[in-house]
């Protein structure tokens, strides 16, 4: 008892103070809520599209869906496999990652080996968003190849689902 005394000994001293911190905290987070009331709320988020390099090894039917599904997530580019200039203009920052597609690439997916290298910019971290998405679209091709879909059949569902997320998010604005 004599403790709890204590305490409110102190909080009964430092009353003023107490009040003051409470009502600078309240006033502070009153003018944070208007402020983001105010703001554009259409912008809070928006996909960002990053510059990729390709270097196609295998220029199969399968590669070539991978590349056209990112080529509508992502700027693409087709480059030769020239170790050199792709470091040179990973350096220069004219790439945010180099996704290299190896040879035989088409018979490992089909078995479910989806092995692609992927070279992203020293300290950056949008390898893992390039990743996942590679990632996803592989996942979800052979999941429809071993429900029977043909590539093209898979290709276009796979893309579907992507335009439908799309137009979804397009109208909560």
């Amino acid at each position: 008892m004599t403790v709890f005394r204590c305490y409110m000994k102190i909080i009964k001293k430092n009353a003023g103070m107490i009040i003051m911190y409470f009502v600078i905290f309240t006033v502070i987070s009153v003018a944070m809520l208007y402020v983001s009331k105010d703001s554009n709320s259409k912008n809070q988020f928006m996909e960002s599209k990053l510059e990729i390099a390709v270097v196609d090894n295998d220029k199969s039917e399968i590669s070539g869906k991978l590349i056209k599904y990112l080529s509508q997530i992502h700027n693409i580019k087709i480059e030769e496999d020239n170790i050199s200039v792709l470091q040179e203009e990973m350096y220069y920052q004219k790439y945010n990652a180099i996704i290299k597609i190896p040879e035989g690439f088409s018979d490992n997916f089909i078995k479910g080996d989806k092995t692609i290298k992927i070279t992203q910019q020293p300290g950056q971290f949008d390898y893992m968003y390039i990743e996942s998405q590679v990632n996803d679209f592989m996942n979800r091709m052979i999941k429809y190849n071993i429900a029977g879909y043909t590539i093209e059949e898979s290709f276009k569902r796979v893309s579907d689902i992507k335009e439908s997320l799309t137009i979804k998010s397009q109208d909560l604005k």
